[in-house]
């Protein structure tokens, strides 16, 4: 880890004092004059060397680099996080992630915005001071007093504790709130990835703390954040997040995209980490072509970052103690399930052979107790392993296909034959997979040749997308 006395500088026998950078919205413009008022005044009395974003020279220099360049060389950053900007809530998640001293300002005088940030969630347990005037800040600057304990660090206090180096690499997804077109396509694509995948889905996970945060960012090879466009609901909140989420994965060197509809505001600080499509399959080519890489980089084990993350990584492998005790959502754990899953009569009763159905409220380890099975029924190499989770706009696409059928012997008849059709393509793709996995030695068997030429001989037929394969299939003709 970085160590933050090693910023503090000697001139002329002595400690210089510690440099600070505020960050700050440029609107609305009375609120910026306060902040700006408020650090001269700080920097008049020569306790810190405080910079602002507006003291900063990037005219023909890289935006991202500049800024975090100047919040690295920094030990204090300062921040008002009145209204949520993403551009500081950006820098703000690369301070926290770069182990900086921070301190927060808030204007409590806008109550709508007061209430949008306890809406965000993540920052709950981070205090600020409160503002109204440029003399409450400075005020709150001197009764704080963030120059004088810089190593109380949100870092070391929140995310450096929750941090193993025995978490495999894996792709941190930030979902997009709305299934939209282009949503689900990217979603899609990163379900596809071989590499581990965690997806945080708003209308699933709720909200996870800063902590999970940091050690999924710091386990991810990559981050993907969909953005929404501002006119969404709920693009407020969800976009500050993401941004945080963003800045953090940044500043522990991880690969971030963050991608967006034409509409969004691109914001500068991000500006060259964001992709604006225009539209559905444009985000989705744009994705896989640069998740190509990571995945290639993953596939030949990954190599360490950079020396200050190898440097993190020691200290955290230097800790004796380290608990595993899940993720929110048991899809997002089946790698580690095993570690810390506790045997239910639900699931004996299952693998007796007494139930084959649960039926359960969310979160009552329904998903959990199906992996758990899929895992020891695998150990025996005569099972053949099958899981179908259709995503939500799967079923739907799949309902509207049924509702095409008016007869109802027809619509009967049909609907039992592409659910036949779904289930069996399914359980002959995990076959195929298994065959495949074998020792290359073990030569194949004259009917898995032809399972095997059997789904190559139309991919869009037996090996598409889960929804449209049904429409897919050329009916009154012979398939076998």
């Amino acid at each position: 880890m970085a160590d933050t006395s090693q910023q503090l500088l000697i001139q002329d026998g002595a400690l210089a004092v510690p440099r600070a950078f505020f960050a700050y919205p440029s609107q609305p413009y009375a609120q910026a004059e306060t902040v700006r008022e408020a650090a001269s005044k700080i920097n008049e009395t020569r306790v810190v060397n405080l910079r602002t974003w507006e003291d900063m020279s990037v005219a023909g220099k890289n935006v991202v680099a500049e800024i975090c360049r100047e919040i690295s060389e920094a030990t204090i950053f300062c921040a008002d996080i009145t209204g949520l900007n993403p551009n500081v809530m950006f820098e703000l998640g690369y301070a926290i992630a770069r182990d900086k001293r921070i301190w927060l300002i808030f204007d409590t005088s806008f109550a709508e915005l007061r209430k949008q940030f306890d809406q965000l969630g993540v920052l709950v347990t981070t205090g600020y001071a409160q503002y109204a005037n440029s003399e409450d800040i400075f005020g709150a600057f001197f009764r704080d007093k963030p120059y004088d304990d810089v190593d109380a660090t949100i870092y070391r206090q929140s995310i450096q504790p929750t941090l193993s180096s025995a978490e495999g690499q894996i792709l941190l997804y930030l979902k997009s709130r709305h299934d939209t077109n282009a949503s689900n396509k990217i979603s899609k694509v990163v379900r596809k990835s071989e590499i581990p995948l965690i997806v945080h889905d708003p209308s699933e996970t709720g909200v996870a703390g800063l902590s999970w945060y940091g050690q999924k960012c710091y386990a991810a090879g990559a981050v993907v954040a969909h953005l929404l466009s501002n006119a969404r609901e709920g693009s407020l909140i969800i976009n500050a997040k993401y941004a945080l989420i963003a800045g953090l994965a940044h500043g522990l060197g991880t690969s971030v995209l963050m991608l967006a509809e034409p509409e969004y505001v691109a914001y500068l600080d991000y500006r060259e980490l964001l992709y604006t499509y225009k539209s559905a399959n444009q985000a989705e080519s744009y994705l896989t072509q640069w998740l190509s890489p990571i995945e290639k980089q993953f596939r030949e084990s990954v190599q360490p970052k950079d020396q200050y993350l190898s440097a993190l990584s020691l200290e955290v492998e230097l800790r004796k103690f380290y608990v595993q005790i899940g993720e929110y959502l048991a899809e997002n754990e089946a790698a580690n399930l095993s570690e810390y899953y506790l045997e239910t009569t639900a699931y004996q009763e299952a693998m007796n052979g007494s139930r084959s159905l649960f039926i359960g409220r969310k979160g009552t380890g329904k998903t959990a107790n199906l992996v758990a099975l899929a895992s020891e029924l695998k150990k025996n190499n005569k099972n053949i392993i099958c899981i179908i989770q259709p995503v939500g706009y799967e079923i739907e696409s799949l309902v509207k296909l049924f509702s095409l059928y008016r007869e109802r012997d027809t619509k009967g008849y049909v609907i039992e034959s592409l659910w036949k059709f779904l289930l069996l393509t399914e359980i002959a793709h995990a076959a195929v997979e298994q065959i495949r996995g074998r020792p290359l030695w073990v030569q194949l068997e004259a009917e898995e040749e032809h399972l095997i030429e059997l789904l190559e001989l139309d991919d869009s037929i037996y090996s598409g997308d889960f929804a449209v394969r049904p429409a897919l299939v050329p009916w009154g003709e012979t398939t076998s």
